[in-house]
């Protein structure tokens, strides 16, 4: 994700890094580029507390998408 000089920052955390990869695909697929860091003790499917950032102009419509899920991601 190239940002320039725009801060990169922190949109949610879920616990397991396939978590991340499903909220990266949903934010992709609308448009904002999004990226994990992979977390702590990177795992797929066990706890690892994933972050996902996005560029900081895309901030407040990622946290929309999120909260128009129907399902709602885990609270971490």
């Amino acid at each position: 994700m190239s940002s320039g000089d725009e801060a990169v920052v922190l949109v949610t955390s879920v616990p397991t890094a396939f978590e991340a990869d499903v909220v990266i695909a949903l934010l992709r697929s609308n448009g904002i580029h999004a990226t994990t860091s992979g977390g702590k003790g990177y795992s797929y499917f066990h706890r690892a507390d994933c972050p996902v950032f996005v560029l900081e102009h895309d901030l407040e419509r990622a946290r929309e998408i999120l909260e128009s899920r129907p399902e709602p991601f885990p609270d971490s």
